[in-house]
């Protein structure tokens, strides 16, 4: 079919004709002066004559390509190039024939082109960027030192706001920066020529982020020494394997997310780390986090000084080496302190008149809501002196130095839901007082302290979750679980137990649907099962122990009080009969 486009009514009438196998359009004189906007997408090979060029006042256009034919298409032709008034080009064609060399260059001549989408493979054969000043966008430039790719090209490209550029080993994104090195290119490379080069890439003082991946240099960029930066909000380092020390990042007053990570050759943090000028310190630093930086072995600050005074969050993982870490402030809401060499948390030195009183209620506060601490082996105290009166999550996990808990006996904790004291084997015996608050609790393993934890669940009667990991006691305490009247789900992992709670105490949890019993090596009997009326699970594995000793019971007899009995048991073959 040959068509001479009259108006836009001939092209509805055309999508009628079913059938069509062949369609050619011609644009009459008269139409070029009013086409604004032409969009085709086809799932055929689609070649534009040279008489689109002849669409002098074009402002957008979009040619899409679907389908699974995977025959090669042609470029646009030459002609394009002369559509001066061009805003917005889009060729997405993933079976396109990659343009031969110098097929390109003509399209620097769309100076008053904006948005510049086409297909992965071809952007990089692009030359001359740089001449297309009203660009707000740009992917894919490739960097190479060859007339027309060096990164002098972008220097023109005052309206950009997403830039993204790569060269062999380099990348950046100018909205939200980022520099990137290939781990086979930061081991290898040539340190000085990475130095260099970052320098020359220096941000735009309005940028909000930048990430720093895998710098293969031992300094630092030199726009990172010094106040250019001003509006950076947000900042990742990581595997930078010879950088040494890090930048001042006490130089950047906006900064409110800074990720330290994987930083092999940082062995100390010290006071150049706030910057040279006062105040000193990240003043609006939110959220601070450092993570696997094996051989540092101090972070300090400078003594007196409020160095983070609105820091919110503090993450450390697996930084085994480090043994002092600086001071946080007293309004920070979150910790967490994973593998390191701490021996104690980072808080504020505590000033105490002598006549002031020791109890909570005179205490200096602190506004932790979320505290967690991991395999810290050297940890020897936790927050001695001070009251917690926001706190909802404590976890304590592996931490062998730990051996006493706090001196209030969680006495100031009257908001907090979920405790976990796993693995200190060390803790002595002391008084403790569960807040009736608590709504999830994990512990076991906890040396002296166990019984006394075990026996201050008589007060806990919102406890709705109860996980006992590796528990010494032999016999627990049936008046004790007779008194969790709120649980519904209870763990037993590698307690030391030699049988359940009784059938009274059990028959009291009336809200507990799930029950598993895990590698419970010296339990023998299954005895007091049958007081829980409202089991919908069970799940028993590893118990080596168990013998079939329980009062009829059976996968029957679970059946009429509505458990779905799942037995999973290791090491022997146990049969229940009716």
């Amino acid at each position: 079919m040959y068509i001479e486009i009259i108006n836009c009514t001939v092209v509805e009438q055309i999508c009628q004709a079913k059938k069509l196998r062949t369609l050619i359009m011609h644009f009459q004189e008269h139409d070029r002066g009013t086409l604004r906007v032409l969009s085709l997408t086809t799932n055929f090979i689609c070649k534009l004559p040279n008489e689109f060029g002849g669409l002098v006042h074009l402002r957008y256009l979009s040619l899409v390509r679907v389908g699974q034919n995977m025959t090669r298409a042609p470029w646009l032709p030459q002609s394009v190039y002369k559509l001066y008034h061009l805003q917005t080009m889009i060729y997405n064609d993933p079976h396109a024939a990659v343009p031969v060399k110098g097929e390109m260059e003509s399209l620097c001549n769309l100076v008053r082109l904006r948005h510049l989408h086409i297909s992965y493979f071809i952007m990089p054969t692009i030359p001359y960027v740089g001449k297309m000043t009203s660009l707000h966008e740009l992917y894919g430039f490739h960097i190479k030192q060859e007339d027309g790719y060096t990164i002098g090209e972008l220097k023109n490209l005052k309206s950009i706001s997403h830039l993204d550029v790569s060269g062999p080993d380099k990348k950046y994104n100018l909205f939200a920066v980022t520099f990137s090195w290939s781990p086979p290119a930061s081991d290898s490379c040539d340190p000085s020529k990475d130095e260099q080069l970052l320098d020359k890439l220096q941000p735009h003082s309005n940028s909000c982020k930048l990430k720093i991946q895998g710098y293969p240099g031992s300094r630092s960029p030199c726009w990172l020494e010094s106040p250019i930066l001003i509006n950076l909000t947000y900042l990742c380092i990581c595997d930078c394997k010879r950088l040494q020390w890090l930048p001042p990042f006490g130089q950047l007053p906006s900064l409110q997310y800074l990720y330290i990570l994987n930083m092999e050759s940082v062995g100390v943090v010290d006071s150049s780390f706030y910057g040279i000028e006062e105040p000193y310190g990240l003043q609006s630093l939110k959220v601070l986090e450092i993570e696997d930086m094996p051989i540092c072995t101090e972070w300090v600050g400078s003594a007196g000084d409020n160095l983070f005074p609105r820091l919110d969050t503090l993450v450390v993982r697996d930084c085994k080496e480090l043994r002092q870490l600086l001071n946080i402030p007293v309004s920070i809401r979150h910790i967490e302190i994973y593998n390191t060499g701490l021996g104690a948390i980072p808080l504020p030195p505590l000033f105490v008149s002598s006549g002031t009183s020791s109890s909570s209620s005179s205490r200096p506060s602190l506004s932790l809501s979320k505290l967690m601490i991991s395999r810290c082996p050297d940890l020897a105290t936790l927050w001695q002196g001070y009251s917690l009166p926001v706190l909802e999550e404590l976890s304590t996990e592996q931490c062998a130095g730990l051996s006493c808990l706090p001196d209030d006996s969680f006495r100031s904790f009257s908001t907090l839901k979920t405790l976990e004291i796993v693995k200190c084997p060390n803790l002595m015996t002391c008084e403790v007082r569960l807040p009736p608050t608590v709504r999830y609790l994990n512990m076991g393993s906890c040396g002296d302290a166990e019984t006394q934890l075990i026996y201050s669940l008589q007060g806990v009667k919102s406890l709705r979750r109860l996980y006992l990991d590796g528990c010494a006691m032999p016999l627990l305490p049936s008046n004790v679980f007779a008194c969790l009247t709120g649980l519904t789900f209870l763990v037993f992992s590698e307690c030391a137990m030699t049988s359940l709670p009784s059938t009274e105490a059990f028959s009291r949890l009336t809200n507990l649907g799930n029950l598993a019993i895990w590698s419970c090596k010296e339990l023998v009997s299954l005895d007091g099962i049958q007081g829980l009326n409202s089991l919908a699970f069970l799940g028993i594995t590893g118990c080596s122990s168990l013998i079939q000793d329980s009062p009829d019971q059976s996968v029957e007899a679970a059946d009429l009080f509505g458990c779905a009995l799942e037995l999973i048991i290791h090491c022997i073959l146990i049969y229940i009969a009716y």
